[in-house]
């Protein structure tokens, strides 16, 4: 059975469609990223008022995946499900945590990463079907962001600014809706705290037209984006912009690379190397992301990255053909790697900016640069906006 939201009236760009939608629960990454899974699973563990076995393949109406992740031969999942069963249900056998590996699996399956303003992670939440069921798409026409408030949010019952429905078919209809299972399994006076999410359009969408968001980064290549959604949701994104025959002019810039011969100053075909050239271009970036990380030296790492965005990196010896010529690789500005590079450099002047004036803010020269490497940084993170509004 397919599942998805479509709208109930003409949408236009840049409304919120949905209002703050609360978690089904929520974890802080206090720890490492599987155990935000379990502590997740936890919660909606303790917040079923009686056990099903075996568990239906929707709990809560979201797909759990437990047949297809339980297939894998990592044995993460079923050694989470028996720590879990050590909170309030010891001494059960391998055969009786079925209800944990499927909350377990539900919570890898429709978790949402929780940021905040400045993009730091704070955690996961898993939300109901009026978010859940909402379908990917490289090519979106909406977005969503958090709402954190102590007050109570707009009940579920409230649909006055819900401009989506939810819509589900199946070759036999009553046998698709006797396995959706909805928040009405939430024990009573359940508290549902934690981050609320809102849906805003980011494109016009028609009436009856699916409501899609990204799963994924979408400045990444098509390959990037289809190995991250297999690990993460085990499924093979077809929307428009996968399905493209030749690629779309964002998919092909964003692995634009150009060779530059330094003996003869000219552009050479396509016949080099990319896949190698790329290699070398990640792995120099890399490099100096991680001494920046290290180290942190954010001068440096603004003078290493705008050197390779502006000269390119040589090659010694690179094979064309039947020779070996010395190259001058170069991104497109709107390489996957390029925007890696805006996105890094955004933050080290920002770091710069600031270190300046916390140690010189009597000083008008001071104050001065700190200004122009704080412009620096905000025109990079425009360049990174800009391309995020091309990519979709």
């Amino acid at each position: 059975m397919e599942m998805e939201m479509r709208a109930r009236q003409d949408i236009k760009a840049g409304q919120d469609i949905t209002p703050p939608l609360p978690p089904l629960t929520f974890a802080l990454h206090h720890q490492s990223p599987p155990s935000s899974d379990i502590r997740a699973a936890l919660r909606l563990r303790h917040s079923l008022p009686s056990t099903s076995h075996p568990p239906p393949p929707r709990l809560f109406g979201l797909l759990t995946n437990r047949d297809r992740l339980l297939s894998s031969p990592d044995p993460m999942i079923r050694q989470g499900a028996r720590e879990m069963s050590t909170h309030g249900r010891p001494n059960l056998s391998n055969d009786d945590v079925a209800l944990e590996e499927a909350l377990l699996c539900l919570v890898m399956t429709n978790a949402v990463e929780v940021q905040d303003k400045s993009g730091l992670m704070l955690g996961i939440t898993v939300y109901d079907h009026n978010f859940s069921w909402i379908n990917h798409s490289c090519s979106p026409n909406a977005s969503y962001r958090f709402f954190f408030s102590h007050s109570n949010s707009p009940s579920f019952s409230n649909h006055s600014n819900m401009l989506i429905v939810p819509a589900f078919f199946n070759d036999v209809q009553t046998q698709g809706e006797s396995d959706v299972c909805s928040t009405s399994q939430l024990k009573q006076g359940c508290d549902r705290c934690g981050p609320s999410i809102i849906v805003r359009s980011i494109k016009r969408i028609n009436n009856g037209e699916a409501v899609t968001v990204p799963y994924t980064d979408l400045l990444q290549p098509k390959a990037m984006r289809q190995a991250e959604l297999w690990s993460k949701y085990q499924f093979v994104c077809c929307c428009k912009r996968c399905s493209a025959s030749p690629p779309t002019y964002v998919d092909r810039t964003l692995e634009e690379i150009s060779a530059y011969s330094l003996e003869l100053s000219s552009k050479f075909d396509p016949n080099f190397n990319r896949d190698e050239a790329n290699q070398k271009l990640t792995d120099y970036m890399d490099e100096f992301i991680t001494e920046y990380l290290s180290v942190g030296d954010p001068e440096s790492c603004c003078k290493k990255m705008e050197h390779l965005l502006n000269q390119g990196l040589l090659c010694e010896q690179t094979e064309i053909g039947e020779e070996k010529v010395a190259l001058n690789l170069r991104l497109h500005p709107l390489h996957h790697l390029a925007l890696n590079a805006y996105m890094t450099l955004a933050s080290a002047y920002k770091i710069r900016s600031s270190d300046l004036l916390s140690l010189n803010s009597d000083i008008d020269a001071h104050n001065l640069e700190a200004f122009n490497m704080s412009r620096t940084s905000a025109g990079y993170s425009l360049l990174l906006a800009g391309a995020t509004a091309v990519s979709i």
